[in-house]
């Protein structure tokens, strides 16, 4: 380790002369700093193979010369150790923070010291700095100018990061969370496309996309195509038997003069969303010109991800939560509490806005029967089957629930009493021709009965109850008429 060149920053002569004798004796040739501005100059005229700096400093203390010189890509390359008499865990926390290699108390032994520096030295060994790359003529005002830079970087990624953060406070759904997400990353990378792919329980996948240019057919299918591949590939999972939600949001002020045609890999710039190393998702970014996107908007789009990481998982356990409080275990549909709630909320919508409304009530026809015959597991079977065949039948903007036992409620949103019959014809139809299994794998068939009514039909609108009634009374009059039918007057 002989002629290696040590920059030694503090303003202690004392402490100077004493390490000055220590090195020198080692055979290691010494450079003198006596404040911070000083020591980045001569690190940069000089360029050490290693530095020795206190924290408490003239102009510039050791905090703020060590982070400086770590984010510079060439002088990051040189091992840093701070030598302090400044004790406490909140001190040599900050010192690690700052990107220091190593954390020394000056009352160490001059051995302890000699060995650090010939650790780290052998650990930089096949790191060096390229001299061509380091800018020449550094002084005082170029240093600051660099220092100034750097606070400016560094207070323009907090702002970034405590956006995120404020984000996770929310605790919205998890396609409103992303799109504030999306919002943020718009500041930090330039992109046409970003897309999340995310894993939202055992059973679903998200695929968000939002788009800010025009994006041809083919070339959004295989977008989908390459989002989901790459997830599969990310996590080693089989996700052919998962359910993939698709949402596609456009930019309010869409670039119509470019038009994606065809989905190159290479356009892409992706990063995986992790907790506790366990990958849940991916961020893809797409833009035609992605070899012009500078490096340093990439490293803020890694530092950004692994925010929104913790954003997304918060809002994915919320979301999971709030559904197990809200959802029918058996039915997977909405619970009786929560659909009223809702029917409340949409009834008071309809009447602000003077927009249509529609409900649709529905009986298992004979359930008793089904019950009695095949015991209340079978029964269970078919009520759950039943949930599946309304989710599947109804529109997404349309709000199922299990109003009791064997009853169903259903929300029509801006929907006239033809079109909610239609509906109710459907599943009607639907769950007529079904075959459902006992628990001796025995076929059974049922039928349901269903009553409708619109909120036009209510003389005076100011109790959203007087809805359900008219649809009840009308349920009532299907099954005292023959069942298995709908009934809308």
């Amino acid at each position: 380790m002989k002629n290696k060149k040590i920059l030694i920053a503090d303003d202690s002569p004392t402490m100077i002369m004493m390490l000055k004798e220590i090195l020198e004796s080692k055979g290691f040739k010494v450079v003198i700093a006596k404040d911070g501005i000083e020591a980045s100059v001569l690190c940069y005229k000089e360029i050490p193979d290693l530095i020795i700096s206190d924290i408490e400093m003239p102009k510039m203390d050791g905090y703020q010369v060590c982070r400086l010189l770590k984010n510079d890509d060439e002088m990051k390359k040189i091992p840093f150790i701070i030598l302090t008499s400044k004790e406490g865990a909140g001190a040599e926390f900050w010192g690690y923070q700052t990107g220091a290699d190593l954390y020394i108390l000056k009352d160490f032994k001059p051995n302890d010291l000699i060995k650090s520096i010939d650790n780290l030295l052998k650990k930089y060994a096949d790191i060096k700095p390229e001299i061509s790359k380091i800018p020449k003529n550094i002084d005082y005002y170029h240093i600051m100018e660099k220092t100034n830079k750097f606070l400016d970087k560094q207070l323009f990624e907090m702002t970034l990061i405590n956006e995120i953060n404020k984000i996770t406070t929310k605790q919205e759904n998890i396609s409103d969370t992303i799109l504030q997400m999306s919002e943020v990353f718009k500041k930090a990378i330039e992109h046409q496309i970003i897309c999340f792919t995310i894993f939202l329980d055992e059973s679903r996948i998200l695929l968000w996309i939002k788009q800010s240019v025009q994006i041809e057919e083919e070339a959004l299918q295989m977008l989908e195509y390459s989002c989901l591949e790459d997830l599969a590939i990310a996590t080693n999972k089989d996700i052919s038997e998962f359910s993939i939600e698709v949402e596609i949001v456009e930019e309010k002020v869409l670039d119509k003069s470019t038009t994606i045609k065809e989905i190159n890999k290479d356009k892409f710039y992706s990063l995986s969303l992790k907790i506790k190393n366990q990958c849940f998702g991916i961020i893809h970014l797409f833009h035609t010109n992605m070899e012009s996107i500078s490096i340093d908007q990439k490293i803020l789009f890694s530092k950004l991800s692994t925010h929104v990481s913790t954003a997304l998982n918060a809002s994915i356990l919320y979301n999971l939560i709030k559904d197990l409080s809200v959802i029918d275990e058996l039915t997977q549909i909405y619970n009786r509490r929560y659909l009223m709630e809702i029917f409340k909320i949409e009834f008071e919508k309809s009447i602000r806005y003077n927009r249509d409304l529609s409900i649709i009530m529905i009986d298992i026809d004979d359930f008793k029967n089904i019950n009695d015959t095949y015991g209340h597991l079978t029964g269970d079977i078919v009520l759950k089957k039943i949930g599946e065949i309304i989710k599947k039948t109804i529109r997404n903007v349309d709000i199922p629930g299990r109003y009791g036992g064997e009853e169903f409620l259903i929300i029509l949103p801006e929907t006239d009493k033809k079109n909610a019959k239609n509906i109710a014809e459907r599943i009607r139809k639907s769950i007529m021709t079904t075959k459902f299994k006992s628990l001796i794998s025995q076929n059974i068939k049922t039928t349901i009965s269903s009553g409708i009514s619109n909120i036009n039909e209510l003389d005076i609108k100011d109790n959203e109850l007087e809805l359900i009634k008219l649809a009840d009374k009308r349920l009532y009059k299907a099954k005292s008429t023959g069942k298995n039918k709908v009934i809308d007057d």
